[in-house]
């Protein structure tokens, strides 16, 4: 199944799909986008996001420029590595937007990342770890690393019905699909 970016500056573009992956499913993404920019919960100035366990990037790709200048997409998989480095690379070569935004590809496993190991901290973080992960492990370590000091909203994407024991309260959970997304307002 291709996969095509929905980014109105980049819209259609073909990216390249890890064998390993599980890329966001484009009505994912597409809702997303629309509930980022529309939904007054939701929506916000951010200057840097942050998309852990990136896979193909295509979320944050989908969202630079739209809703955040600059994203930082961390994948840890090799495999997953070789093919969100083009994406990112034929994302800012075929983009139309004329801003300043910038792409950066960050080698890093999302549990053990650190605040010092980022560039820039993000006010919007999405995470898509592999569904039998532990999600709030994974939220304690970006407590504990730093990485949520900044952040204004955190958004999960888990398998459906589930429904992450965190210490913080989902404001929007939204079923697309085989996905669940839950919405969580930081600050």
């Amino acid at each position: 199944m291709p996969l095509n970016l929905i980014n109105p500056f980049a819209k259609g573009l073909a990216l390249t799909s890890p064998k390993s992956a599980r890329p966001s499913s484009a009505r994912l993404r597409e809702a997303l986008l629309n509930m980022l920019q529309h939904n007054p919960e939701l929506q916000g100035n951010y200057s840097c996001m942050l998309d852990l366990c990136a896979g193909s990037g295509a979320v944050g790709l989908d969202l630079l420029g739209v809703i955040a200048k600059h994203v930082m997409l961390v994948e840890n998989n090799p495999d997953n590595q070789i093919a969100l480095k083009k994406n990112i690379a034929k994302f800012l070569q075929s983009h139309t937007y004329h801003a300043e935004i910038s792409a950066a590809f960050i080698h890093a496993d999302a549990y053990k990342l650190h605040a010092s190991g980022l560039p820039q901290l993000p006010e919007l973080i999405f995470t898509d770890p592999p569904y039998q992960h532990d999600i709030a492990l994974l939220y304690n370590a970006l407590h504990q690393n730093g990485i949520l000091s900044q952040c204004r909203l955190l958004i999960l994407q888990t398998a459906p019905r589930i429904i992450p024991a965190l210490p913080i309260t989902a404001i929007l959970q939204r079923d697309y699909g085989n996905a669940r997304l839950h919405f969580y307002r930081l600050m």
